[in-house]
Order: C-alpha cells, then structure tokens, then sequence
C-alpha cells in the first residue's frame, strides 16, 4: 500500500540473514571510526531469534542528534552518549533480543519465529537539510506483524529536527484540506462520505496531522500516518507527497529559505 519508495518495507529475510550467525556488531572500534555512510549493524540470529539493526552514519556534526533521534524512536532507554551510535545500536540490538527470547517462552507455539529488523538510512539531502528514514517490521505471533516507516529530516546548520511547525499556525487547516485530498487518491475514493468509511472513529473535518513529522523528499515534503493510526490495517499506512510548489505558500519564512531552489 505504501507510495513512497524511500519508505519500502523491507521484507522479513533478507540477503545478509544467511551470511551470519550468533552475534555481530560493527564496525568495532568505537565513534573514532565512524565516517558519513558508513553501516552500523547488530545481528542476533538464534534458533527462533531475529533481530538486525541496521544504521547509516551521518555526518559527525549531527551525530548526536541524530542518536537522540534513534533512540527517540525504538525505545527511549539507552542511557549513555547519543553520539555513539554504535553504542545505542548494540543496547538496542540486545535488549530487542531479550524481549523477543521472552515472548518466544510465552508464546503458545514452541515453533514460533520471532523476529525484529530496523533500517536508518539517508533518502535525500541537500546543502541545507537531509533527511533519514526508519524502516521496522516485528513479528512476535498474532494476526499479522507490526510495521512502522516514518522520515526525519535535520537542518544541516544546527541539527534541528524538523516538525509540523514548518507550517505556519494559520495554515494548519489549509495543510489539513490539502491532506485529506491526498487521502482520498490513497484510498482510491471522491466523496467526503466514502473517505470517512476509510477512517476509524475518526471524521473528516476532524482529520489529525500525522504524528510522526513531516520529511523533505526529492519532489516534496512527505507526510505518512501509522498503521492503525487513523484506519484499519488492511490499508497500509496512508502516506503521500506534498510538491514544493504547493506547500511553500504555508511555510514558515525560515521554513522556506529550506527549499530554496527545490
């Protein structure tokens, strides 16, 4: 169901699932030797475990904001230096291990699988911002498994972590409109009374923005809600983008000087 291929899912086995066993973690020698680009991984694959995690390093100047970030977003726990991300990528690989070991042993089939993965990469960048996404599948028994793909995007001179409020505040429901619009060519419906169907115990001139924040892509700025978040799981996780062209009007002064040139 998603559209914007940045923010594929990936699929549960991989390429690299085969080449390794037991655990991994690199590269090894600590922040020192961390360059823009380069692979952070954690590997735990056990009998019925699975769990990888994969970063991509960003510039050192956003290194801790960039770890803040991370760490925002699968969990909040890890307690030391955000700027080592390859710290908080083996506490996160371990401690989703630990949680996938224990709902192994509860889980009523002994056969079970249960498996995580998580991918941070960089999908655009300019002199001005980049922008990073984050991938997760999980699948500890049930229905169904779990995802989640969401963007950031950084603001290259200070590392701010851009949100909604690139929007000025009186345009919040002319961004809204324009949303729903663009929910409507999701779901493949014309009609406010056909679109409100698509929603769950939501109405439609009640529409939330989503919760994760808006992110800068080649051809616009990309808004995604989460599965369950504003409708059932079989539609996926509604998502779309918004061209410059018709968002600029609604931003922020600051907010523009962004896109220049896009």
């Amino acid at each position: 169901m998603l559209t914007l291929m940045p923010l594929l899912l990936l699929a549960c086995n991989n390429g690299e699932q085969a080449a390794t066993n037991g655990t991994q973690t690199t590269p090894a020698d600590g922040i020192q030797a961390l360059s823009a680009g380069d692979s952070i991984v954690s590997r735990i694959d056990e009998e019925r475990i699975y769990c990888y995690i994969k970063a991509e390093a960003p510039d050192p100047q956003l290194a801790k904001v960039m770890g803040e970030w991370i760490d925002d977003e699968l969990g909040g726990d890890y307690p030391g230096d955000p700027a080592d991300l390859q710290a908080i990528v083996s506490f996160y690989g371990k401690a989703i291990a630990d949680t996938l070991r224990k709902e192994a042993k509860d889980c009523y089939d002994p056969t079970m699988a249960m498996e995580y993965e998580a991918t941070i990469e960089k999908v655009f960048e300019t002199d001005k911002v980049v922008t990073y996404a984050l991938n997760t599948y999980m699948h500890i028994g049930g229905a169904h498994p779990s995802s989640r793909g969401l963007g950031v995007t950084f603001r290259k001179s200070d590392g701010r972590r851009l949100d909604w409020n690139i929007v000025r505040s009186y345009c919040q429901y002319e961004l809204t409109e324009m949303i729903k619009e663009r929910l409507k060519d999701y779901f493949g419906v014309s009609t406010e009374e056909e679109f409100e169907n698509c929603l769950t115990g939501i109405e439609t001139y009640n529409l939330p923005l989503p919760q994760t924040p808006p992110y800068f892509l080649e051809n616009g700025i990309a808004f995604i809600y989460q599965q369950y978040e504003i409708t059932a799981y079989a539609y996926g996780m509604p998502n779309d983008v918004i061209p410059y062209d018709s968002i600029r009007p609604m931003l922020s002064g600051w907010a523009k000087q962004l896109i220049e040139g896009l």
